[in-house]
């Protein structure tokens, strides 16, 4: 072999061993830790979705003993406000339900209900409906309770009705809806009119409850409640008005009683509880 082919194949040889010392040198301890991703923020551990305490049933008896019941987080404690005043408290099973039945009663007249649990993160969690509740002041009445939230009203409990008499228990307007309730005989037809003019009809629940909605612009005026027998016939009436409430509208006179602005936000906005509160 000449000189020159000689240096020639150490060279090449040479080559090759520097690039094996490359390749072992990237494919080190430091060249892996060099081509690992680098580790990512640990994640903040999610908390649980709030659970908003929430009523479900209010009930009242004629000498203003209360018993609500709803639901909340499992195992939190639930707290029944009476605006500023504290009612009661207790503490929800596994399911998040509870019931509360206050060691005092209410007194007579106009009351609004609200519940207060604690958060995952200790801040305080509030329902969002307010039950204006009115406790009658003679026995025989029946107690009145409206569950009021921002754009959504709904009727917990009505006032008594005597015999096949249906009731207009409450009126409630946001904007152009007008939600109507009352109370009537289980399965009653319920025809409602403003002035002679036809709003709709409802037909009562198995508790004796029923509610209509009115999705249009109604002006103010009388209101008149025909309770349907089963022919069609009309078996029994009620009125009561339908205006904006203003500022000394608080206990306007209604038939043989009177009726209870609970909530008021302007002429489009308020809810009126009717019948409550009986000489």
């Amino acid at each position: 072999m000449s000189r020159a082919v000689l240096i020639a194949v150490l060279g090449f040889a040479a080559a090759l061993a520097a690039l094996g010392l490359t390749m072992s040198l990237d494919s080190g301890p430091e060249a892996e830790a060099e081509r690992a991703p680098l580790p990512s923020a640990a994640a903040e551990p999610a908390l649980p979705p709030a659970v908003v305490p929430a009523f479900d049933v209010v009930r009242v008896g004629e000498r203003g003993d209360v018993v609500v019941a709803g639901r909340a987080a499992a195992k939190a404690e639930v707290v029944l406000w009476d605006e500023g005043r504290e009612v009661g408290r207790v503490i929800a099973d596994e399911r998040g339900e509870w019931v509360l039945v206050p060691t005092e009663s209410l007194a007579a007249g106009q009351h609004a209900l609200s519940l207060e649990s604690p958060g995952a993160d200790g801040a305080a969690l509030r329902s969002a409906e307010t039950v204006y509740l009115v406790v009658p002041e003679h026995a025989g009445q029946g107690a009145t309770a409206v569950a009021a939230r921002p754009g959504a009203v709904r009727l917990l409990l009505g006032g008594v009705t005597g015999g096949a008499v249906p009731t207009l228990d409450m009126a409630s307007r946001d904007g152009g809806t007008l939600v109507l309730a009352g109370r009537a005989p289980a399965g009653m037809n319920v025809r409602v009119f403003l002035d002679d003019h036809g709003l709709g009809s409802a037909r009562a629940d198995s508790g004796g409850t029923w509610t209509l909605s009115v999705a249009q612009t109604v002006p103010h005026g009388r209101l008149r409640i025909e309770g349907l027998d089963e022919s069609g016939r009309v078996q029994a009436r009620a009125e009561a008005p339908l205006v904006a409430p203003g500022d000394d509208a608080a206990a306007a006179p209604q038939g043989n009683g009177r009726w209870l602005v609970v909530r008021r936000g302007g002429e489009d906005s308020y809810t009126v509880v009717y019948g409550a509160i009986r000489p």
